[in-house]
């Protein structure tokens, strides 16, 4: 009897290891994620020069997708800084088909040393060009709210 107790808990305890292992990965539609949340980019002091930093990013995808993706970043409304302007950004972005990751640029022009520490560029992911795939957002969905973009800043300094 003493040593029923034991073998029972350990067979419970195995049994919900199991359960627990079957569950651990996502199974749903594949989503599309921006690399990181901030990034910082150092720009070149050389005065001569129009573009002062190409930085070069990535979008990942959780599971490859056997047709070509592009997806769409958009600026967010609370950027400081005028695109054009101050930076640049690609904003079409392709996947291809069977690939984990998709890139874009992000350049930076000779911004105003005087601004450089309040200009920053904030993107998130507006869309994708399939419906089965789900674009970065952040948070739980609760009560019906609409989920926030997940987004990703660029801040600048000299």
């Amino acid at each position: 009897m003493k040593y029923l107790y034991p073998v029972l808990i350990t067979m419970f305890f195995y049994s919900c290891n199991d359960m627990v292992s079957k569950d651990k990965f996502y199974t749903g539609d594949p989503f599309v994620s921006l690399s990181g949340d901030q990034e910082t980019l150092t720009l070149s002091n050389d005065s001569t020069k129009e573009i002062r930093v190409e930085y070069i990013d990535s979008i990942s995808i959780s599971t490859p997708v056997d047709k070509p993706l592009t997806v769409t970043l958009k600026v967010d409304s609370t950027s400081y800084g005028k695109v054009g302007v101050d930076y640049e950004v690609q904003t079409d972005v392709k996947i291809a088909a069977g690939s984990s990751y998709g890139y874009y640029k992000v350049i930076a022009k000779a911004i105003n040393p005087d601004e450089i520490s309040k200009t920053n560029l904030i993107l998130y992911i507006d869309q994708v060009d399939q419906a089965n795939i789900i674009p970065g957002l952040m948070g739980n969905k609760k009560n019906n709210e609409d989920r926030r973009p997940r987004l990703k800043t660029y801040l600048f300094k000299y």
